[in-house]
C-alpha cells in the first residue's frame, strides 16, 4: 500500500491492534490446506503431493475406493461440494487429481500423471475441449465451493492452538 486512510480496513485493523492472515494459494498447497482437504471430502486414497513447485505441490492425485462412472462422479461431487457442476468426461474414473480454486491451466501437465479426472474450478471453454481430445474427465466444481471446504477445519486447528471456537454459517463466522 502506498497510503492509508482513516476510512480504510487496513488502517482500522491496525487502530485497534488486529491482526490479519491472508492465506490463499499458499493455503490451497500447503500440507493439510485446501488441496488435502478436498481430498478427504472426495474419500480419495493413497494422496500424493503432485505438480511440484519447489517444495510444495500444486495439486494432489488420489485413487477412489470404486471405479464409478463420470455422470455418477459427477452427482457425487455435487452431493459433496454443492452448487453446480460442470464437466465432461465418460467412461469410469479411478484416479483424481484435485486443485482448488483456479486450476484449468495445470491440465496440460497433468496428463503425464494419468489420472482419469481432473476436479478444479474456473474452467475455460477451449479446456474443456482439449480434456475432452485427451479423454481426461474434467470437472469444474466452482472456485468458492473448492475453497470454502476449509474453513471448518481451519477454524477447528485455530481452536486447538489458540483456544478460540468459531462455529461456521454460510460466508459468516462468529466467534461463540
Amino acid at each position: 500500500l502506498k497510503s492509508i486512510t482513516a476510512n480504510d480496513l487496513v488502517y482500522k485493523l491496525i487502530k485497534n491492534g488486529i491482526s490479519v492472515i491472508s492465506a490463499h494459494t499458499n493455503l490451497d498447497m500447503a500440507e493439510g490446506g485446501v488441496n488435502d482437504e478436498l481430498c478427504n471430502l472426495l474419500q480419495l486414497q493413497d494422496v500424493k503431493g503432485i505438480l511440484p513447485d519447489g517444495e510444495v505441490f500444486g495439486a494432489r492425485l488420489g485413487r477412489l475406493n470404486t471405479p464409478i462412472s463420470a455422470d455418477n462422479f459427477a452427482a457425487f461431487l455435487k452431493d459433496k461440494l454443492g452448487g453446480n457442476i460442470k464437466y465432461v468426461g465418460e467412461g469410469d474414473i479411478k484416479t483424481v487429481a484435485v486443485c482448488s480454486g483456479s486450476g484449468g491451466s495445470l491440465l496440460y501437465d497433468l496428463i503425464s500423471y494419468k489420472s482419469d479426472a481432473f476436479v478444479t474450478a474456473d474452467i475455460k471453454h477451449n479446456v474443456f475441449l482439449d480434456a475432452s481430445h485427451l479423454k481426461l474427465a474434467l470437472y469444474d466444481c466452482g472456485h468458492f465451493n473448492t475453497e470454502d471446504i476449509i474453513v471448518k477445519p481451519l477454524c477447528k486447528k485455530l481452536n486447538a492452538r489458540f483456544g478460540y471456537f468459531y462455529e461456521h454459517h454460510g460466508k459468516e463466522i462468529k466467534t461463540l
